[in-house]
């Protein structure tokens, strides 16, 4: 009964929506004015309470409509650069037009002069921290959910320093052992001499893509080397205890990058999506003499995506690998059905439960730090928000451990074919064709969560997980 009468008194709803406004108005002088309820269950022949739901249900469908009408609908970013190609792509197809570039030519402070100029009445900014420091300065307004939305927070990409994330999540059960150097030289000296051989990372302090990194014993002489030579010089960097014993599918590494996405600051909120990606080594794992120090291969150690697609690596992308297949890059949902199926003490609600503690200390870190703070006062409550990917690792015994948090989350396409070495064929990535179907859906899931249109063909904000 009350799903037809939801149905049939939304038109009631409309109907009685200007009469309902002056009955409103009369109730202050006038104690017989009739209930909207009333009026709908005796022009409907239906209860008081279904009358009350069908009200509830149509007032929710308002508050999930976009707040920018449909002819509004603006945004400016970079569709040539690889980090905003996709977006470009995902934002036509829910209507949006494209306004062009923020700002012509090299130069960044031409966009000073471009915001001074007239702009789209409303307009979403898909922009760097630099341009968004510059976009700060446009006024803010009276409207509901304001004018323009700018996909930054001024802060964070400091906050996200592999330096600055060691120094707030550290003490964390989930985050590796490390130490920022050369600041804390003498307590990893110290505490390595208790220690049995084990290997460590080198991370430099804002590299990406795994760039730098190399994994080291201690007692080799080559990292005592590099170790000294990075300190004289004084740059910043970070040794973090490797995960030595990850969980290996058909012999090789991967890592899950899942993405956090937060949407204010005051007050803190943000929300972690329930997929994710899933990226592979292209070499099995060994941990042998000869994979490490001046040998580093780092195909085998690392999983970060840019490194396995060089030209160098192509003949490992396209081979045939036990269990991982073609390329490097599973989607999400074969990944949990295959845990589920080998590892009987899986369990995807406790994968959640620790993906969702990681997800809300990074927040709460970026948040807290201390460029993010000064910073505050420039950002206009409603405008910033910004998406983070994090690697999470797996190890033998299940227990997710932290491994970066990235302001360029990665939310781009996978390339779905593959050069093969020394001839112009190509080899199809099926793995990469399915990575770029699950970007498809977090990134409409995203805009739907900041409900800014009315697109309501693809994505949901039930595939999100408020923090």
């Amino acid at each position: 009964m009350a799903r037809t009468a939801n149905k049939a008194a939304n038109g009631a709803i409309n109907n009685k929506a200007e009469s309902s406004s002056k009955v409103v108005k009369r109730s202050k002088i006038s104690k017989n004015a009739v209930p909207l309820e009333k009026k709908i269950s005796r022009t409907l022949g239906i209860s008081i309470g279904s009358a009350k739901e069908a009200i509830a249900n149509k007032n929710e469908k308002r508050v999930l409509r976009g707040e920018w009408p449909a002819d509004e609908l603006f945004f400016k970013t970079f569709p040539e650069d690889s980090a905003y190609e996709y977006l470009y792509t995902i934002l036509e197809e829910r209507g949006w037009k494209f306004a062009g570039e923020p700002y012509k030519g090299d130069d960044m402070n031409a966009l000073e002069k471009v915001i001074k100029k007239s702009q789209p009445k409303r307009c979403l900014w898909l922009v760097d921290e630099q341009e968004a420091q510059i976009l700060s300065k446009i006024p803010a307004d009276s409207i509901q959910g304001g004018r323009h939305k700018i996909g930054c927070i001024l802060g964070a990409e400091s906050a996200n320093y592999k330096t600055n994330i060691t120094k707030r999540l550290n003490d964390k059960p989930y985050y590796p052992k490390s130490y920022y150097l050369p600041a804390e030289k003498d307590r990893f000296e110290a505490s390595i001499a208790k220690e049995e051989q084990p290997l460590w990372i080198y991370k430099p302090k804002n590299d990406y893509g795994g760039s730098g990194c190399h994994v080291y014993k201690i007692q080799d002489k080559e990292f005592r080397r590099k170790m000294a030579k990075m300190i004289q010089s004084r740059r910043h960097f970070i040794l973090q205890r490797y995960i030595e014993n990850p969980l290996l599918l058909g012999e090789y590494k991967f890592h899950l990058r899942v993405f956090l996405v937060v949407t204010s600051l005051q007050p803190l909120c943000g929300y972690l999506h329930t997929g994710g990606q899933v990226l592979f080594s292209t070499h099995k794992y060994r941990r042998d003499e000869d994979s490490l120090g001046e040998n580093f291969d780092k195909h085998a150690h690392l999983t970060n995506w840019s490194i396995h697609h060089l030209e160098e690596n192509y003949k490992a992308l396209i081979e045939d690998k036990p269990v991982v297949g073609i390329g490097c890059e599973w989607r999400w949902r074969r990944f949990i059905s295959y845990m589920k199926s080998r590892f009987s003490n899986f369990k995807p609600e406790q994968l959640t439960s620790q993906l969702t503690r990681i997800s809300r200390d990074v927040m709460h870190a970026i948040a807290a730090h201390d460029n993010v703070k000064r910073n505050l006062k420039k950002m206009v409550p409603g405008r910033h928000f910004e998406v983070f990917g994090l690697d999470v690792m797996i190890d033998e015994q299940l227990k997710c451990w932290l491994l970066e948090s990235n302001n360029s989350p990665g939310l781009n396409r996978s390339p779905e074919k593959i050069r093969v070495p020394g001839s112009k064929k190509t080899k199809l990535n099926p793995g990469a064709r399915g990575a770029t179907k699950d970007t498809h859906f977090i990134l409409h899931d995203l805009f739907t969560l900041l409900n800014i249109d009315n697109y309501n063909k693809k994505g949901s904000k039930k595939n999100w997980i408020k923090l």
